[in-house]
């Protein structure tokens, strides 16, 4: 199975990574349903950044947006969080 696109090549990573935890091979851990795979490992979530992708059109419309990103209960406590949560582009 060829993947195209660093998102997919990035989730087979860790998908490889999961199924090397348990002792298994990718393709056996690609065979479980997705109910059940659960029990294997986590949510997956993929975002790819591409920052000079549309570097001309920010300059042309002469804001830069900003994105809200997810809070990591790992990294932050409770008034951190609520402090860090919006991440400027620039």
């Amino acid at each position: 199975m060829y993947l195209q696109g660093i998102a997919k090549r990035l989730v087979r990573a860790a998908l490889q990574e999961a199924a090397k935890k348990r002792e298994m091979r990718y393709r056996d851990i690609q065979k479980i349903e997705k109910g059940i795979r659960r029990y294997f490992h986590d949510d997956i979530t993929v975002i790819v950044i591409y920052l000079d992708h549309q570097k001309e059109s920010f300059h042309s419309k002469g804001t830069l947006g900003s994105i809200t990103a997810p809070v990591d209960i790992f990294s932050f406590n409770s008034n951190d969080a609520e402090e860090n949560q919006v991440i400027e582009a620039f």
